[in-house]
Order: C-alpha cells, then structure tokens, then sequence
C-alpha cells in the first residue's frame, strides 16, 4: 500500500511511503491522508528506504526538539549526512549556541524592524513594475525575486546579484534529492562553487572593511577566542542563502495562490497567521494565541507543505550490537513511543520532523 491508494485511516495495513519523495509533498491529499495514517498507526514511523524516522505528532515534534541532551544534530540534521558540515544548526550545545548568537542580533524584532521601510518600499517597487506592465509572473516578480534581494542585504551580496542567489538557493535545497539523480548532483556542486567563488572577494573585502552585514559579522567574530573558521563561514553563508530566500519563495507563492479572487485581504489575512508570537485578545477577552484554539492554523502555509528530514547515525537492532567496548545501547522514549537507538555517550542520533496539522495530532 502505498500513501495513495487509500485516505482511510483506520486501516491496519502499513503505508510504505518515501518521505524523500517530491511527488508525495506534491499530492497535498494524499499526503494528509498519509500523515494522519501515522499519527493514528505509526507516530514514529520508519521509512526504510532512506533510513529515517518520521515523527508525525505535535506534541512529539515539540519534545524531539526540546531535548537536544538526547536528540543531535551534529550527526546528521539532513536525510544525508555531510559530517563535515559546521553551520550553526548541523550542530549541538555549546557550540550551536555560540555561532547562533553571532547573528541573533541581526534577526531581533527590533533589528527586523528597522528594515520594515526599507522592505515597504522594495515590496511597493516590485508591485509598482508589475502593475505597470499589466501582468505579473509571480515567481520571478515578486516571490522570487523579493527574499533573494532581501537575502542578499542581509549576507552582503551585491542587490544585483539576486538572480544568482535565487538559482543558488534553488539547486542547493535539493541537497537530499543529489543522489538520486546525476544532474541534480551537477547542479548542487555548481551552486557551491558559484556562490564561494563570489563570497571570497567579498569576505576579503569585509575583512579590512566591515559593512553592516552577516559576511563581515562572521569574518571578524571570534568563539572562546579562535577566529571563525573558513569553511564555517562558507557552510553558515550557504544555510541563509538557501533557508532565507527558498522558504520565503515558498511562503509567497502559497499565499498568491491562495489569494486568486482575494487580493490584498488573502495577503493580509496570511500575514496575520504568520505572526502570532503575541497574545492577541478579541473584545470578549479570550486569547486568541494558538495553543489556545486548537483548530485555529496558526502557521497554516508552513504547516502544509514544511518537512524537515533527520538522519538516525548508526541505528542498529540489539540484537546485533558492536562490541560492548565501543557502543552500548539504550532506550530512547520520544512521548511514550519506544525505540531502540545507538548510544556513544553523548546522546541518540535525531528523527525526522515529518509535516503535521495539530487539529489532526489526537492522542490515544
């Protein structure tokens, strides 16, 4: 059985589905269906055909999360793992924390606020030059092309280059899908190589003269008194560049979507579900913040499409343990869910995030 065949999701029998699949995000039925077969059958679910565990509860996805004593990064974050990878969340405490703080203050409200009319009048511009001409591809006008230009503000690009930062963001968010296809492996390799090779005259530049920008942040900081190293930098410029403009687009482009028919009100109307890291209260008092109504999206967008796929480093069964001098085993408890996981000293290796709809996340 396939996430396909069937929406019923009292059937007993398993659903054998590759998260990695982009057909299977693609049928947005189909994929609910599958997610809600989980949560009902298999909350810790096993996709053994690329090695992952899908947590689809969210109370669970929460408690993953929570506890990085247990849950790692640092051994695989993505369904592949590059264990040369040191951008801030490919690893754990203290470490993670030292690099995220180098740019928490660039990402405060306070610092986005200070962008909001800078990013009003780009927004304005770019909806100026498409009613001028009377049609709009919205990818390329406005969802594409606004968080690439924004993103390249942010690292210290040159606006100018925002095509390229958009096309690199493209090829490099298919990094788990690289194995699977020769010119998806071309074309992520030519995305780094093509964003490096612009970064290092840049880096160079910013080392003698720091701008007001992520590139100069990470070139001049220096953690327990060591200078950042090189390729961190680049890993930590390749993460915005692919997270900051792809996930925008993404968000953009649903929203536009959605809004066909709506125009301005759908726009407005998702910006609200986007932002709801206050209380806000109605007239009669009650709060309206999302742990309080469970059936209100509060990130409906983001919960309709968004996975996140960890890789499990080294699970084996117990009944084939390595020698006892090298592994020892134990058992790892994500809300009640038993599994048996690999344990060198420091913790178990992460699952996977799978998508989730809390109105759907029932508990036994």
């Amino acid at each position: 059985m396939t996430a396909t065949d069937t929406h019923d999701t009292t059937s007993s029998a398993r659903l054998e589905i590759d998260l990695l699949d982009p057909n299977f995000y693609q049928d947005g039925a189909g994929m609910h269906a599958a997610f809600s077969w989980m949560r009902a059958n298999e909350p810790v679910y096993r996709d053994h055909r690329n090695g992952l565990w899908g947590i689809t509860r969210h109370a669970d996805l929460k408690d993953v999360e929570r506890r990085s004593t247990v849950f790692l990064s640092s051994q695989g974050y993505r369904a592949i793992w590059a264990s040369d990878e040191i951008n801030m969340i490919a690893q754990d405490d203290p470490r993670h924390r030292q690099q995220r703080l180098l740019v928490q203050g660039d990402l405060t409200a306070a610092a986005v606020a200070t962008r909001q009319p800078g990013i009003a009048s780009l927004v304005a511009e770019l909806l100026d030059t498409a009613l001028a001409s009377g049609e709009m591809e919205v990818i390329e006008a406005l969802a594409g092309q606004l968080p690439a230009r924004l993103t390249c503000q942010l690292l210290g690009y040159p606006e100018s280059m925002w095509q390229e930062v958009k096309s690199w963001s493209e090829r490099l968010m298919r990094i788990d899908m690289r194995e699977r296809d020769g010119e998806t492996f071309t074309e992520f390799v030519d995305a780094n190589m093509e964003f490096v090779m612009a970064l290092m005259p840049i880096a160079k530049e910013r080392a003698g003269c720091p701008a007001h920008d992520l590139i100069s942040t990470w070139v001049h900081a220096k953690i327990d008194d060591q200078p950042l190293p090189p390729s961190a930098i680049v890993h930590e410029v390749g993460l915005f560049i692919s997270g900051g403009a792809e996930t925008t687009r993404t968000a953009i482009s649903h929203v536009a979507r959605a809004g066909r028919g709506g125009g301005s009100a759908a726009l407005g109307h998702a910006a609200q579900q986007h932002v709801p890291t206050r209380r806000r209260r109605h007239r009669s008092g009650r709060s309206s913040h999302p742990a309080r109504r469970p059936h209100h999206h509060a990130l409906p967008l983001r919960q309709s499409r968004r996975v996140g796929v960890r890789r499990p480093v080294h699970v084996r069964h117990p009944s084939q343990p390595e020698p006892a001098d090298r592994v020892r085993f134990r058992h790892a408890h994500v809300r009640g869910h038993q599994r048996c996981a690999h344990h060198a000293g420091r913790g178990v290796p992460p699952v996977v995030a799978a998508c989730h709809r809390p109105e759907r996340d029932q508990r036994a």
